[in-house]
């Protein structure tokens, strides 16, 4: 049973119930020659999910239970009985009871389930999908970066000119130039279809040209104005992932020119015969095509840059670094899927052993087609970041009166002036599904309690587990996790202060700073990428029906 510690039980250890705290008190000296061990498994082992044998051995005791099913016991003394683990921490709860009817009792948490490499990038830890509704958002965004001005300033003077006959020296030559392109406000059409179909529509276009030359004779120069009524340009994306990078691609495209009209009343006619029906029409065209082929997929490019899950974040003074590659891309009927592997560095400190992070043992899920875009974040990203902290030593607290760190105020239900605690993790935590929702269990957490020159006495020694409900938020575009109340699984190992170890757990349950180093988990923070042009509006954070990820969905808006 997870037990949370009562101040009636505190001042029944004490010995302060109703009376003066400043009177002499002797503790209680309890002689029980009764014992119970745990042989196996080990103490923060690292184990598979499902059956494990648990044995030990007890003294002077009559009846033995595991986690309240009675267990095997011979004359010798020889405990056994069998125990299934679920995945995540498993907290082994031994009791032995006594011939006058009172009970001892061993606890020791283990981990159970599946473990993957920390020195590989989490595979498809983030997996991002922008479906039709955000695929307008963003031809909104770009429709208002594809401008005249921007596109004369693609042009630049290498492009003139335009079309070019013969030689100033020859009889008859012709030279055209581009000066200018102007239109209206540009709309911009994306469906998805295994490829982006992509219909850009550039309205009441204007082309400023100067041409000049010689034609029989006759020597000529003059600016000529095309018009269209709009310049229709068809082309198709394609979207993939190479080298860890989103890759856009403009295949295909094609440019009309509807309503086509030009004046060139000043040129001799059979130049404007063969240089506008047949020539200067389609080479505008062409033009376009390939400022389009160098502009948009910049563009895009640009936006796509700043899709990156990539951040550094400082976590009680140490660097955390997530590093994120794009793995893959694929257009399907609704939208753009994306799948993003992460990887997490922390500094290690120490020399922990372990058999890595928990893994989720699921595959690819599947993610939401109605919001603009939507997220699914794994459980194994979760645990791997949670296992960096651990592995980095963050979760390892000493807590001090000497240096302030501790409250003496904290110590003096144990009639202590001064005080050292420290806490050592010997397993990491991890998330895990509970209740249709997320927990975090840290287990075999080993704590030292010192109160030199104490009353009740100097060093206690005792193991914790504790078990958070956990509920992921989204703030503007950063992850946070929100932790609850924790509660505890706790048994004293040794101590000097002559009081039976079930009447000290029950004390140090109260004063332990667990919410200290939970400040460490609670502070982990994921950031989402921000669109340049695009804001998230409304949001929803909820659990995935698999059980071991995390859905996200989000709204976007043009800023």
């Amino acid at each position: 049973m997870r037990n949370l510690a009562t101040t009636s039980a505190l001042l029944l250890l004490t010995g302060c119930g109703g009376c003066n705290k400043d009177e002499d008190e002797a503790p209680v000296v309890y002689d029980d020659p009764s014992s119970l061990t745990i042989d196996t498994p080990a103490e923060g082992a690292w184990l598979p999910e499902g059956a494990v044998a648990v044995t030990g051995l007890v003294d002077n005791i009559d009846a033995v239970t595991i986690n309240g099913a009675p267990a095997a016991l011979d004359a010798s003394g020889s405990y056994s009985g069998t125990v299934t683990l679920e995945r995540g921490v498993n907290v082994l709860d031994v009791q032995g009871l006594e011939p006058d009817g009172d009970t001892i009792s061993e606890r020791r948490s283990v981990l159970a389930g599946e473990y993957a490499d920390p020195g590989d990038a989490v595979e498809d830890g983030i997996q991002l999908r922008l479906n039709q509704g955000g695929i307008n958002e963003m031809a909104d965004m770009v429709e208002g970066m594809v401008t005249a001005e921007s596109l004369n300033k693609e042009l630049g003077e290498e492009i003139n000119p335009i079309y070019e006959y013969g030689q100033p020296e020859d009889w008859n030559w012709i030279a055209v130039d581009l000066i200018e392109m102007d239109f209206g406000a540009a709309a911009i059409t994306a469906t998805p279809d295994q490829m982006i179909a992509l219909e850009v529509v550039l309205p009441d276009l204007v082309v400023d040209l100067y041409a000049e030359g010689e034609a029989v004779t006759f020597d000529f120069s003059q600016d000529i104005q095309m018009t269209a009524d709009d310049a229709v340009i068809t082309a198709y994306l394609a979207i993939g992932a190479e080298g860890g990078t989103l890759t856009v691609e403009l295949i295909d495209p094609v440019v009309e020119l509807r309503g086509f009209a030009y004046d060139t009343s000043l040129l001799p006619s059979f130049v404007e015969d063969y240089l506008f029906i047949e020539t200067i029409q389609t080479t505008i065209q062409d033009t376009l095509v390939e400022q389009m082929e160098e502009m948009v997929p910049e563009l895009l490019d640009e936006q796509l840059e700043a899709l990156d899950f990539s951040f550094d974040t400082e976590l009680m003074g140490t660097t955390v670094s997530v590093a994120a590659t794009f793995a893959d891309a694929d257009v399907d009927d609704d939208g753009v899927e994306i799948a993003v592997d992460v990887d997490v560095d922390v500094p290690t400190v120490g020399t922990q052993v372990y058999q890595g992070y928990m893994a989720s043992g699921e595959g690819t899920p599947s993610i939401d087609r109605g919001a603009d875009l939507a997220m699914v974040l794994s459980d194994e990203l979760l645990n791997r970041m949670l296992f960096e902290v651990w592995r980095g030593g963050m979760l390892n607290l000493t807590l001090s009166t000497d240096d302030g760190s501790l409250e003496p105020a904290m110590l003096t239900l144990l009639h202590a002036e001064q005080g050292t605690v420290t806490v050592a993790a010997d397993l990491p935590p991890i998330i895990v599904e509970s209740a249709g929702g997320l927990q975090v269990q840290i287990g075999e957490l080993s704590v030292t309690l010192e109160t030199p020159g104490g009353e009740l006495g100097e060093r206690v020694v005792m193991d914790v587990a504790a078990f958070v409900d956990l509920e992921l938020s989204l703030d503007g575009s950063t992850i946070a996790l929100d932790l609850g109340k924790p509660e505890l699984f706790m048994a004293v190992r040794e101590s000097d202060w002559g009081s039976s170890n079930e009447a000290l757990t029950a004390l140090i349950e109260e004063m332990l700073p667990i919410e200290l180093l939970l400040l460490a988990l609670g502070a982990l923070e994921f950031e989402l990428p921000a669109l340049e042009g695009l804001a998230f509006g409304d949001s929803e954070v909820e659990r995935s029906s698999s059980g071991y990820h995390t859905d996200v969905e989000i709204q976007l808006v043009v800023e």
